[in-house]
């Protein structure tokens, strides 16, 4: 007879805690299961390139959020509908050699924006659709939808917003605004992790990269509720992942283009992400990223910024996945 505690432990840790060893100590819980095995060979990628991995923050939710509605990229077209509020203000915004327009948060602090020119210098925001309108589909979208070896998830900020009269609660989560809680919302709440991360305590600014990764993003137009701005809705064909660390390169890459009629069963010209140049990330009309493949190229993209080799990050890749790593968006490490 075993006791219970024990049977709990053995199921969910595995013969000897494993997990909880693992957790402990910080060491792969494949090490500590047979630490006979561990060669040179099994840590080539920490070998050789240590100095180019990092740490991860990501922010992930099954709620979708309309981040991917007022970043740098979306007020290309004008078609895109965004609040009227003064906070949201199409408003310069300086990365890397090229300026773009998005909602006054994003601006620098030097501009009576949100974020630090420091954090400007190595942000990136990735346009993409992540083909999906359903919370519930969260772990679907970390699999790339069927994508990735094994089901494995490659590890999104904001909420829900179907009914948000003038758009205030987006204008509110945007800017870190909100009442109950200013400091962990939106932009404020991305510059407050850089902070931390760089205090004198941690000095990990050039150690972890933040990342985002959305279930899916919200209407940027061709709905009524929108052009009302009464509120936004589930939408599959566009979202945003926003990238800060050592090795990404401040930019844009792709944006948003409007689609034919009946594409997907959305309104003509409703606007979608748009199909990418891999060498340049420009969006591009018959781009070599279809903007189908735009989700699978931000993980190529986003694991390399990692400092992940690309073989092993197509290892975790089914055969035929698609996309490309977008070395625009990229800085001292390539795919």
């Amino acid at each position: 007879m075993i006791t219970r505690r024990e049977a709990l432990l053995t199921g969910l840790f595995g013969a000897g805690t494993v997990g909880l060893r693992a957790l402990a100590t910080g060491l792969p819980a494949w090490f500590i299961a047979n630490p006979s095995r561990a060669t040179a060979q099994s840590l080539q990628c920490a070998i050789t390139a240590k100095d180019k991995l990092q740490y991860l923050i990501i922010c992930v939710s099954s709620n979708g959020d309309p981040i991917n509605c007022n970043c740098p990229g979306t007020y290309l077209d004008s078609n895109a509908i965004h609040p009227q509020q003064a906070l949201m203000a199409a408003t310069a915004v300086q990365l890397g050699s090229t300026s773009f327009q998005a909602a006054l948060p994003w601006a620098s602090t030097a501009n009576g924006g949100q974020i630090d020119p420091a954090v400007l210098a190595r942000i990136c925001f990735f346009h993409h659709m992540t083909r999906s309108t359903v919370h519930g589909d969260q772990p679907k979208v970390m699999r790339r939808l069927g994508a990735t070896n094994g089901g494995e998830m490659m590890v999104s900020f904001g909420g829900d917003n179907h009914t948000d009269n003038n758009l205030q609660a987006e204008v509110d989560q945007h800017a870190g605004a909100a009442a109950a809680n200013p400091t962990k919302n939106g932009c404020t709440g991305i510059q407050t992790v850089i902070n931390e991360l760089g205090s004198n305590s941690l000095g990990l600014t050039d150690k972890v990269t933040f990342a985002t990764w959305n279930v899916f993003g919200r209407n940027l137009n061709g709905i009524d509720k929108v052009t009302q701005r009464q509120g936004r809705d589930h939408y599959g064909n566009h979202s945003v992942g926003v990238m800060i660390g050592k090795n990404v390169a401040a930019g844009v890459i792709g944006g948003v283009t409007p689609l034919a009629s009946g594409t997907g069963g959305v309104t003509s010209g409703s606007l979608a992400a748009a199909d990418i140049d891999s060498a340049s990330g420009a969006a591009t009309p018959g781009g070599d990223i279809p903007g189908a493949s735009t989700h699978i190229a931000y993980a190529r993209t986003h694991g390399v910024a990692l400092g992940i080799p690309s073989d092993q990050v197509n290892s975790d890749l089914i055969v035929g996945a698609g996309g490309k790593v977008v070395n625009a968006a990229l800085n001292g490490v390539s795919g």
